[in-house]
């Protein structure tokens, strides 16, 4: 048979293969050795991967594109199985036999696993390379409740409810073990971890609300500001700088104010304010909007508003702190299955859908603006105790919370948790399986 193809001058290959996109890149790499080495060269790889690793964040935290050609095959595969949600590998790790009630909070961040414990004030941790498990303490009271957790890189936070808000914190560098300790008045909930700053936001029931910043180097809780209407924030850790967007309903079109504060000492320094496209047919008739929770990849931070429109819409926001703009992406949805539903930020380009009133998730490709909806198949693992409470209520099962980053995916159930993994560099060994299991059972 003769290749047509593969006869080509390189030069006008380069031309046919820019209209390629990754997966058929991939998969035409397979269909010989002529083919595999002219779709290897380095004038087609390497903007490829350069925008691979923008898909991924990566080039957020550094990663160059001068890799082997291996190694740049598996964040090509990487991106491939995070934009169709298809995982290289899916575990299952059944709740402990003697967990009374499920947890209220589990993360999944930097390869490992953490939920609070049902007695105590205790969070349990499952390293998910090695598979050791560890626990953490709140705080000397065991009889303490942990109410909030957050996990990051490098720093595990959790907090106790008072009667307004939360009152007793402890921080531990994960690196380091050392840990921080807060006892500080009704300021909100627990937001965000930015590097070394936490980030406290009061009830979405006040009409003004401050924003609060736990410096965790200095030991240091500053007040910043009061807010209405926040949409969304960047904290420039380094810089010492929060960035706070508002909107502003009443107007037509609405208007987006930009406001830059210290974190130090919440001294306000620039004030601005603008139109985004995106939001110029909305505006405040007495509908109920709502925004997710602030994610940040290095100086780029995302957010959602939930619009309640016939097609249950949802702007993209997109922050950069290195260029100072703010972007708006407008995702249209036919679908009344996710209205009211919650987004994760598995990536800067990734969003997962989600919503507790069914089984059923959706990933949300920000730079095509297609969704894909993966099937889900939750195993039953359960207590005695959740068999019986199964068997009293009456519809379908649900899955009741989700959360993860760019390399896992997490889902949990009444069972258990069952973990998607999508990165080829990061896929846990039998053994270490083994262990996730035997230590699950017992943390």
């Amino acid at each position: 048979m003769c290749d047509i193809i593969g006869s080509l001058p390189l030069e006008l290959l380069d031309q046919i293969v820019k209209y390629l996109d990754l997966e058929d890149i991939v998969r035409s790499q397979r269909v010989s050795k002529r083919w595999r080495a002219i779709l290897s060269c380095d004038t087609i790889i390497r903007p490829l991967l350069r925008e691979t690793l923008t898909f991924l964040g990566l080039d957020l935290e550094g990663v160059s594109t001068d890799v082997a050609l291996a190694d740049a095959m598996s964040y090509f595969q990487w991106r491939h199985n995070l934009q169709y949600a298809r995982p290289i590998k899916k575990i299952f790790l059944p709740w402990p036999a003697s967990f009374t009630s499920l947890p209220a909070k589990i993360q999944c961040r930097s390869r490992r696993l953490c939920c609070n414990m049902p007695k105590g004030g205790r969070a349990g941790m499952l390293n998910l390379e090695t598979g050791e498990k560890s626990t953490w303490a709140l705080s000397g009271k065991l009889t303490q409740i942990v109410d909030f957790l957050k996990l990051s890189d490098r720093y595990l936070v959790t907090g106790s409810l008072g009667l307004w808000g939360l009152h007793d914190m402890a921080a531990y560098d994960l690196h380091t073990k050392q840990k921080i300790c807060q006892r500080i008045p009704p300021v909100g909930f627990l937001e965000a971890i930015v590097e070394d700053k936490v980030v406290f936001i009061a009830s979405a029931g006040s009409q003004s609300r401050p924003l609060h910043v736990w410096d965790l180097s200095l030991n240091h809780m500053q007040k910043i500001g009061y807010f209405s209407n926040l949409v969304l924030y960047h904290v420039a850790a380094t810089e010492k700088i929060l960035v706070a967007f508002e909107i502003n309903w009443e107007k037509r079109p609405p208007e987006m104010q930009q406001t830059k504060w210290k974190t130090t000492t919440g001294q306000q320094v620039a004030k601005g304010t603008f139109h985004l496209p995106e939001l110029a047919d909305h505006h405040n008739d007495g509908f109920k909007w709502r925004f997710d929770r602030c994610r940040t990849f290095g100086h780029k931070t995302v957010n959602h508003i939930f619009l309640p429109t016939d097609r249950y819409d949802t702007v993209r926001l997109e922050y950069d702190y290195a260029v100072g703009q703010l972007s708006a992406q407008r995702i249209r949805s036919v679908d009344p299955l996710y209205k009211g539903s919650l987004t994760i930020c598995l990536a800067p380009n990734v969003i997962c859908f989600w919503t507790w009133r069914s089984d059923h998730i959706a990933i949300y490709n920000a730079t095509t603006g297609t969704v894909n909806l993966p099937a889900i198949q939750m195993r039953r693992g359960l207590s005695s105790w959740i068999r019986n409470k199964l068997q009293r209520r009456d519809g379908p099962r649900r899955f009741w919370d989700v959360f993860g980053d760019r390399e896992v995916l997490g889902l949990a159930d009444e069972s258990g948790i069952e973990l998607w993994f999508f990165s080829p560099r990061f896929v846990p060994d039998p053994q270490v399986l083994k262990r996730l299991k035997q230590n699950m059972a017992h943390i």
